[in-house]
């Protein structure tokens, strides 16, 4: 990829960030659908409950400062003070999901699958700290080939490992120790050649970081747990197999939430722009084109989810998924709704009201662990549906009086 101190353009490190994230997603959306390919729909649940319960605790180990590392041009903390950080915020994160985990009634099976793609997770935090020192140097040439390197080592390991041994935690296994090597041999000798890691670290400057980001931390946890509570209580009240169906359905629906984010992502420093010099009139330009967007993409979605989705789902998964295929176009909803609040909430933090985004959104999750319970058990798949419209409707109506009020006050001002 050339010297590794030339810095690229902005519109090549987009370019090949895009190209990176599109293709591990793709990745890791295919092993979705290999579990099922050589597994089974009981598999295909413990994977998705390994899912959902550590992408809470994921939310642990990023603190959600990847945002705030990259935005600190100025230097105010090195570094190797991100990584050691990083590094305390995993074993937490492990510790915290490992507890959690030996406190549950899991079986033996679905506690290995658990505490073993936690440890996949942590590689993906340690890599999510690298990529920010590689997005600050202007080089994410290097995160495109480690986005490529991890999705298909990762694939390939689970589906050879699974297709072989018809053993799920093997086959996790193998993706975490696959995704671990990528990390040692590239993400990190990367790194060193870019930037100076092995200066000496106060662990007491740790906590200073720690301490600028908590509401950061809650709020991608509050996100995260929106989806991932609902779950949580289906295979708690309906099994693992139950929760498999409705993962495989929801699977494909993954596509519309990245495309959401690929509408109002580069749009970030725009809207920036325009709150900062108090311009409401290139504010609600914006604001009428990421709606319209947003608009155009949902009507496709449900147009193509009611003629395609069937025959997609199918196609993927065999006969055997035909009994669930009207769930996606209320999953697919469900979906645009989630994106709506990540878009809402990013601008939430632009107007840098953290601490009350992560308010509402706490709310919103309390609300959802309340409710789903009742709906999942009276019912059961079309429980979790019903328990989100009311939840992320509530929530993106709160987000929504939220930004207006603060919005008025900018540009009245």
């Amino acid at each position: 990829m050339g010297n590794s101190t030339k810095k690229l353009s902005v519109q090549a490190n987009m370019i090949y960030n895009t190209v990176g994230s599109v293709i591990y997603l793709g990745c890791q959306w295919l092993i979705n659908i290999m579990v099922v390919r050589f597994g089974s729909y009981d598999a295909a649940g413990m994977l998705s409950l390994a899912m959902s319960v550590t992408n809470m605790f994921f939310t642990v180990s990023t603190f959600g400062m990847r945002a705030f590392h990259v935005s600190d041009i100025d230097n105010k903390y090195s570094e190797a003070l991100y990584v050691r950080t990083r590094i305390l915020t995993c074993s937490l994160a492990f510790v915290i999901c490992t507890v959690f985990t030996l406190f549950n009634p899991y079986d033996t099976a679905q506690t290995l699958c658990i505490i073993i793609y936690m440890l996949f997770k942590l590689t993906e935090a340690m890599v999510d700290v690298f990529q920010g020192i590689q997005q600050k140097k202007s080089r994410m040439d290097y995160i495109c080939v480690s986005f490529v390197i991890r999705g298909v080592l990762s694939l390939a390991a689970f589906t050879l490992v699974l297709n072989y041994t018809k053993n799920l935690v093997l086959a996790i296994t193998a993706v975490a120790v696959s995704t671990a090597l990528t990390v040692v041999v590239y993400d990190f000798l990367i790194c060193k050649k870019l930037t100076n890691l092995k200066e000496h670290v106060n662990t007491k400057r740790c906590f200073e970081v720690l301490k600028e980001c908590y509401p950061l931390m809650f709020n991608s946890m509050f996100t995260a747990g929106l989806i991932s509570v609902p779950r949580y209580f289906l295979e708690q009240i309906d099994g693992t197999e139950m929760l498999g169906y409705y993962g495989s359905v929801a699977t494909p629906t993954v596509i519309v939430q990245t495309a959401c984010t690929f509408i109002y992502n580069p749009l970030i420093s725009s809207f920036s722009e325009s709150i900062k010099d108090k311009d409401k009139t290139r504010f609600k330009k914006i604001m009428a084109a990421v709606a319209g967007l947003f608009a155009l993409l949902i009507t496709a979605s449900i147009i193509g989810g009611k003629l395609l989705g069937e025959w997609g789902l199918k196609l993927l998964y065999t006969e055997t998924i035909l009994p669930y295929v009207y769930l996606f176009i209320p999953i697919m909803i469900v979906t645009i709704m989630l994106a709506m609040i990540y878009f809402l909430s990013m601008l939430m933090t632009i107007l840098r009201k953290i601490k009350l985004m992560a308010v509402l959104n706490g709310i919103a999750l309390l609300l959802d662990a309340v409710i789903s319970p009742f709906f999942i058990k009276r019912f059961s798949l079309d429980g979790i549906n019903y328990a989100l419209y009311i939840v992320l409707g509530i929530d993106i109506i709160m987000l929504v009086i939220s930004l207006i009020k603060y919005t008025r006050k900018i540009f009245n001002s």
